[in-house]
């Protein structure tokens, strides 16, 4: 993790993805790698969510023509 933290000081913006367990459970197991990134770093941080791709209804897909 040091090293992600060094590197990152040198750039403009990090770009990161999140996971909405963070904090919680992974921790018991591990570091939270993104909490402690976010708290060591001095640049802006933009975090990602995973996509999801959201089910469609069959009323949505008449609609649509799929």
């Amino acid at each position: 993790m040091t090293s992600i933290i060094e590197q990152v000081q040198e750039s403009d913006l990090l770009l990161m993805g999140a996971s909405r367990h963070a904090g919680t459970i992974t921790s018991l197991f591990g570091p939270d790698i993104t909490g402690e990134v976010i708290k060591n770093v001095s640049v802006p941080i933009l975090l990602l969510k995973r996509y999801q791709k959201q089910k469609s209804s069959r009323l949505s897909g008449i609609l649509t023509g799929r």
